[in-house]
């Protein structure tokens, strides 16, 4: 992330990416929105029941969350809890 933020140029590509979430435990997506902004160049901005904005400083960020794998492992933590309604 320094290197990107300090280069010359400022090669970043700042977007607005919509997260839709399977997760059914309201904990769960909460946990998933701290882990997404714990991650170099990404922040959650904003949380609505399963959908999450997420804003990444540029392209290779947000890619992160379309491989589902920060999910899934949340998914895991949570399978034994039930939904809440």
């Amino acid at each position: 992330m320094t290197k990107l933020i300090l280069h010359p140029a400022l090669p970043i590509d700042p977007q607005l990416i919509s997260v839709d979430s399977k997760l059914n435990h309201h904990a769960a997506v909460v946990l998933f929105g701290n882990s997404v902004t714990l991650t170099p160049g990404t922040i959650t901005a904003e949380v609505d029941r399963n959908k999450l904005i997420v804003h990444a400083i540029d392209k290779v960020s947000g890619e992160d969350l379309e491989s589902k794998q920060m999910e899934s492992k949340i998914a895991d933590i949570f399978k034994d809890e039930a939904p809440d309604l």
